[in-house]
């Protein structure tokens, strides 16, 4: 149909000498496309501003925010917190993470985030001492950075922004992991105190000192995922953190713990092996630790 103005009192079609506001109207693939073009002065102008309108419906651009112009805190905390939720292992990190990443960048858009504004959040995080008064580990720094740069990745794919300034900022470097080797009397003193109010955490303990496995794998098994007989626990790759399913060695003395607590519970495939969730657990450990 091209272009056209309209009186902007009435609504109608301006005749010929009245001025107006020009329109554009158009179908492709049987799809309508109207909007007014207020910076058009003449039909010169608005017939090329259709042009330009055709040309973003075939680029597939046409109706998207000038890229950078969304609110980064926005998208943050509504549509990428709603993907990593259907999507993330570690998606309950992200909501934690996110109102305090919000919060430092609150009233920011996308092109508003540059890598040196990255790298100040981050010293600003590695300044920060913990709600304990300890110095915050640059591991968890480390995470909210990869929760900020997957953040941009969707950003870029969804057309809100071009670049990912994550890829020009230095990660904090942290030493490798200490290994620590419990010791027979050790390993005999923390066992003599698995009693009372901290027996539901023998079995996890034992399972974890001989399996090596992660916490988040450990209290994801159930009962069907322990094969006895040939001395392995299945884990399936909805709870690993590669998403491989892999086996892992079931040894003494954590077989035998496992034997008793599973002839003691009577429970089905289904049912979770440790009668204790992991938050529950690690504070008893820690607990026991520390008396």
């Amino acid at each position: 149909m091209g272009v056209y103005e309209r009186d902007p009192k009435t609504g109608r079609k301006c005749k010929k000498g009245q001025r107006g506001v020009w329109y554009f109207y158009f179908t492709i693939s049987g799809r309508r496309y109207r909007a007014a073009i207020p910076e058009a002065q003449t039909k010169r102008q608005a017939l090329v501003a259709e042009a330009n309108a055709r040309a973003a419906v075939f680029n597939g651009t046409y109706g998207r925010k000038e890229a950078g112009q969304a609110s980064f805190c926005d998208f943050l905390t509504g549509e990428y917190l709603t993907w990593a939720k259907a999507n993330k292992k570690s998606w309950r990190f992200d909501t934690y993470a996110a109102p305090i990443v919000a919060e430092y960048f609150k009233g920011k858009r996308f092109c508003d985030i540059s890598p040196a504004a990255v790298v100040k959040y981050r010293d600003h995080r590695l300044s920060e001492t913990t709600v304990r008064g300890n110095k915050r580990n640059g591991n968890s720094v480390c995470r909210e950075l990869a929760m900020i740069s997957k953040a941009f990745v969707r950003a870029i794919k969804a057309g809100y922004c071009e670049e990912n300034p994550l890829k020009k900022v230095d990660w904090p470097k942290q030493p490798n992991r200490r290994e620590r080797v419990l010791s027979d009397e050790e390993e005999a003193l923390i066992l003599s105190k698995l009693t009372g109010k901290y027996a539901n955490i023998r079995a996890p303990f034992l399972t974890a000192l001989y399996s090596g496995m992660r916490r988040g794998e450990m209290f994801a098994l159930r009962w069907m995922d322990v094969d006895f007989e040939r001395g392995f626990f299945r884990l399936r790759e909805t709870t690993t953190k590669s998403s491989k399913a892999r086996t892992v060695p079931l040894i003494e003395p954590a077989r035998a713990e496992l034997v008793s607590l599973h002839k003691a519970d009577e429970c089905n495939p289904l049912s979770p092996v440790f009668p204790i969730n992991k938050e529950r657990a690690s504070h008893l450990l820690s607990e026991l630790l520390e008396s």
